[in-house]
């Protein structure tokens, strides 16, 4: 009897461990999922170019006011330029913050100044110790136009670093421009 019961107890135990092996191998082999990938897209091109990281570009060509004690096309003190920053976010598919910042410490004339910067098309800017953010909600996928108008200073105690910049001709006025994009979710920005 001892041996009819060790041999059913065995019979038992192999059964509970194939069956265990059977379960834990269906577990295994059944866990494979497929996830339809709909992920958001993000292209987004800044004066024609497309851009995926933040932008570094430098500024060195100018739409120039006119003057009538200046030569049309050139710059000097007293007469003022702008510049337009193009974004395009038509291949998106979510809302977007950008913070544009410029860097104007290799001017080497303090007297060059950026006046004003607009969104042409009503948007607005927000100033926040010199960074300037904009949103491009999700449903707006035309071409956003940044103007930003500098000035030249005419400040007659500047006159020996201005000549240095008119004397020779050589020297260009470049302003150093960083734009950063991230995804917009609904935070609040303000004005500093």
């Amino acid at each position: 009897m001892r041996k009819i019961l060790l041999l059913v107890v065995l019979l038992f135990l192999s059964l509970t461990i194939m069956e265990i092996s059977n379960t834990f191998g269906l577990f295994e082999t059944n866990n494979v999922i497929t996830v339809d990938n709909n992920i958001a897209k993000w292209q987004i091109k800044v004066n024609n170019s497309l851009i995926k990281d933040p932008v570094h570009f430098t500024v060195n060509n100018y739409n120039i006011d006119s003057d009538s004690n200046v030569k049309e096309g050139l710059i000097a003190p007293g007469v003022g330029a702008y510049f337009d920053i193009d974004i395009d976010p038509n291949n998106t598919s979510v809302s977007i913050r950008y913070d544009i910042t410029f860097d104007l410490t290799g001017l080497e004339n303090d007297k060059i100044k950026i006046v004003n910067i607009e969104e042409l098309g009503g948007n607005t800017l927000v100033n926040n110790n010199d960074t300037y953010t904009g949103i491009i909600p999700i449903n707006n996928s035309s071409i956003h136009h940044i103007r930003v108008h500098i000035e030249w200073e005419n400040d007659e105690e500047n006159n020996e670093i201005d000549s240095k910049f008119g004397v020779t001709g050589e020297k260009e006025i470049n302003i150093a421009t960083n734009i950063k994009f991230s995804q917009y979710l609904g935070e609040t920005i303000t004005n500093n």
